[in-house]
């Protein structure tokens, strides 16, 4: 089976910025509540990790947030 980057867009196409969970007690990533913000949504985006990480700390959490931003080069999905 051959794969070839799709034509048509990716779920991230639209998305800029994703904040990103940090996990230290097992090394673990994952999308904060799934979430991903568009290119006018930059300052929700760092609100959000900014909030996600002091209800870490207040339950005494070892969690990291990171905001990052996209630039998608290629999707890739398997044919049917």
């Amino acid at each position: 089976m051959v794969i070839e980057p799709s034509t048509t867009p990716g779920p991230l196409a639209g998305c800029e910025y994703l904040v990103i969970q940090f996990d230290r007690r097992d090394a673990s990533l994952s999308v904060l509540d799934s979430y991903a913000y568009t290119a006018g949504s930059r300052d929700d985006a760092l609100n959000d990790a900014q909030q996600a990480a002091m209800t870490a700390a207040d339950h005494r959490l070892p969690l990291q947030y990171t905001v990052i931003g996209l630039a998608t080069e290629a999707t890739f999905t398997p044919s049917r």
